[in-house]
């Protein structure tokens, strides 16, 4: 049967036991927006190659079209930018796919790190995430305004993205 200790931070002394089964959340996390989006992640001084950002057809299913970011670090300098504007707090991570009977508290060096975690069974996704804490509670959508994106991104039916990767790669594909 799982065992946790607590340790309060005012009383060291005084150890809270807890025996499983259950479940622990922190309740921040709960409380945040996040962007969730397909990456190819590489080393700076790593060729990409056609088969690292190949999405797979599945992931049509959230919709028509895709937006297929050309200018990753100026896309995510307008998002921290548009955050900062409203006073909220922003963290961006790719996502760690973990065994889910393996988790370990012990993993998480902040309190954020939960908010970058993943079954592994969705290793597949590539997520990249970025996790806005607006200070309140609650689940409320929020809107951050980055302005035009036409010059960092491009609007792709799903079903071409696959081919437009390609052009894109090769030089060919732009605008």
């Amino acid at each position: 049967m799982p065992k946790v200790l607590l340790v309060p931070r005012d009383q060291r002394n005084s150890l809270i036991t807890i025996h499983g089964p259950g479940s622990m959340e922190v309740g921040r996390i709960n409380n945040l927006n996040v962007l969730c989006m397909y990456a190819a992640l590489f080393e700076p001084d790593q060729a990409l190659s056609l088969g690292e950002l190949v999405v797979r057809e599945e992931y049509s299913k959230f919709g028509p079209y895709a937006a297929l970011i050309t200018n990753p670090g100026e896309f995510v300098r307008r998002i921290e930018a548009a955050a900062k504007r409203q006073g909220y707090s922003v963290w961006r991570l790719a996502i760690r796919y973990v065994d889910p009977t393996t988790l370990d508290a012990g993993m998480f060096s902040e309190e954020m790190d939960g908010a970058f975690q993943k079954n592994s069974r969705y290793s597949s996704e590539r997520e990249y995430r970025f996790a806005i804490d607006t200070h309140t509670e609650g689940n409320n959508a929020i809107t951050l305004d980055i302005g035009d994106i036409e010059d960092v991104a491009m609007r792709v039916d799903t079903s071409k993205l696959n081919d437009r990767v390609r052009k894109w790669l090769s030089g060919t594909g732009q605008g």
